[in-house]
């Protein structure tokens, strides 16, 4: 709630997605927080200091940033994503290449990891039906599979863990 808060009292919007959204649902308790927002990284490091740094997995920057409240478990923290090029024009895929909350969703691999809590308002946005896939214990991705796992063969794998 911090980092949400944060972003709120600064006139950004603050929202979690991802693992700790599906676990909300699930009433379990999460340890993967993942926050997005339409803050840009320049306001999020004037907003959070040296708190805020880039997350590197190997040499590669990921694209996102982590808010290490708890060094255990850092928050995740990114702006709103285009929708990536290789799915624009796909069925179902508006030809949209602003940045937007909706726009974030395509980027995500699987429904229920698309899903989008305002921690304000108790709501929670889903564009891609994954409240009912975790409701009726199905694992799908958001775009077209073989497009999917062929651009991101970690959700292959993700497929495969949630599914078990």
């Amino acid at each position: 709630m911090d980092v949400a808060t944060t972003l709120h009292d600064a006139g950004f919007d603050a929202y979690m997605v991802g693992g700790a959204v599906h676990d909300l649902i699930l009433e379990k308790e999460s340890q993967d927080y993942d926050v997005t927002t339409n803050a840009s990284y320049e306001k999020c490091t004037e907003l959070f200091g040296d708190k805020f740094y880039y997350h590197y997995v190997g040499e590669v920057a990921y694209d996102g940033v982590r808010y290490p409240d708890d060094p255990d478990n850092p928050i995740d923290l990114a702006k709103y994503a285009k929708i990536p090029e290789v799915y624009l024009g796909q069925e179902g895929v508006p030809a949209d290449t602003t940045t937007s909350l909706l726009t974030d969703s395509f980027q995500r691999d699987l429904t229920y990891n698309a899903l989008y809590y305002n921690p304000f308002s108790g709501e929670i946005i889903d564009y891609h039906g994954g409240f009912h896939d975790i409701r009726e214990e199905i694992t799908d991705t958001i775009n077209n599979p073989e497009l999917q796992y062929a651009t991101n063969p970690t959700t292959c794998l993700r497929t495969l863990h949630f599914t078990a």
